[in-house]
């Protein structure tokens, strides 16, 4: 055997042996993982198709950093909402925003000077102030802020539609006596996709209200309660209104109808004729003219 040959067993041996004895002493890298291999844990019947044991929330599953809760100061059943609904979904202190003014009117209807002064501009001002223009898609009011604004002249228009169009490519439109369209979804013969302000140029708007603040509660816990589950949407035309100059809203319902129970494949009962619907159970979404158009 050469010289080089007999140095390389050597060294080979010497590594050998020195290999050996780490792997006859050290503590395993991954002990858990070693652990569960060596025993059947990975053969388990039946086997666990969870992947989260502990199951999705609204908070581990749904992103609200982009949403906005404005509530009245000055209403005790805007605060008892609000604040409930911030506590359900962990909202930022930051998307609050107090409308705080000891003048804040609480009535259901005010007129376009109290909109401005008391709600449009400082909502603006804190929108502004906390860099948040491009960050919120989404508006939540409350049973106590108002619902209505009544002029200029015989202008009339919802609370929740025109805060949706401050600072955004509607803001001229707000207190105008007609109406604005947009390029948003099905209704304007786009495809359904996901809702984006600074695309849109408006914010979505919704109301947790009732007739009583129980009933406005109650919303937020039959969500919670109802997370993983799906029921049944109620869409109630008025079809005497498709000779009529609102003919424009029945569109819209069979168009929601046709996406949400066509292409998205989700029940809805549909109802077209001249009864009013009511007793149905498992509502998860409703749209309707009212009991009595």
């Amino acid at each position: 055997m050469s010289s080089v040959r007999y140095v390389a067993l050597l060294a080979f041996l010497f590594l050998l042996t020195s290999w050996s004895s780490m792997l006859a002493t050290s503590p395993p890298l991954y002990p858990d993982y070693e652990q569960a291999m060596s025993g059947d844990d990975w053969n388990e019947t039946p086997f666990r198709d969870v992947a989260v044991p502990a199951g999705f929330t609204f908070l581990s599953y749904i992103d609200y950093s982009d949403v906005g809760v404005l509530i009245n100061n000055r209403s005790d059943d805007s605060k008892t909402i609000g604040y409930a609904f911030v506590a359900a979904r962990n909202i930022s202190p930051n998307r609050v925003f107090l409308f705080d003014n000891e003048s804040t009117p609480t009535g259901e209807t005010i007129n376009p000077d109290q909109f401005d002064e008391y709600f449009a501009e400082p909502l603006r001002q804190m929108i502004g102030d906390r860099n948040l223009t491009t960050q919120l898609n989404y508006l939540v009011t409350t049973k106590g802020v108002p619902l209505r604004i009544n002029g200029p002249g015989n202008g009339k228009a919802a609370f929740d539609s025109e805060i949706g169009l401050i600072n955004g490519a509607y803001n001229s439109t707000i207190h105008q006596n007609w109406w604005a369209t947009h390029t948003y979804g099905p209704g304007a013969n786009e495809e359904m996709q996901e809702f984006s302000r600074q695309d849109e140029g408006f914010y979505l708007v919704t109301r947790l209200t009732g007739y009583t603040v129980d009933t406005a509660l109650g919303l937020i816990d039959k969500a919670n309660n109802s997370f993983g589950q799906r029921g049944q949407g109620v869409i109630d035309l008025a079809t005497n209104r498709n000779g009529s100059g609102y003919k424009w809203w029945n569109d819209l319902l069979y168009t929601t109808n046709t996406t949400l129970n066509g292409t998205m494949g989700l029940p809805v009962h549909f109802n077209q004729d001249s009864t009013f619907v009511t007793n149905m159970s498992d509502v998860m979404f409703y749209a309707s003219w009212g009991s009595n158009d």
